[in-house]
């Protein structure tokens, strides 16, 4: 049996954003802060809870603030990127 360990996670975080331009017209929509926390670490979270430990997302608009937001790791989980 594979362990999920070697299993990669894509995450699809690549959109403008335009329902949420409003509140978060500088930065993507995977940034945006809930209760003082991008977005994208709850998801985090989750995934490293899993035991999964690679993260590839998959980002084009504003994708290098996404990028210099967490570099290439998260914890435990390594991080890229694919634009």
């Amino acid at each position: 049996m594979q362990s999920i360990g070697n299993i990669n996670v894509a995450i699809l975080a690549g959109g403008k954003g335009k329902r949420l331009r409003t509140v978060v017209s500088d930065k993507p929509k995977v940034l945006a802060d809930v209760n003082n926390k991008p977005f994208i670490a709850y998801l985090l979270d989750q995934v490293e809870r899993f035991s999964f430990e690679e993260v590839i997302f998959c980002s084009r608009y504003m994708a290098s603030a996404i990028e210099s937001s967490f570099g290439s790791r998260y914890n435990s989980l390594k991080l890229k990127y694919s634009i």
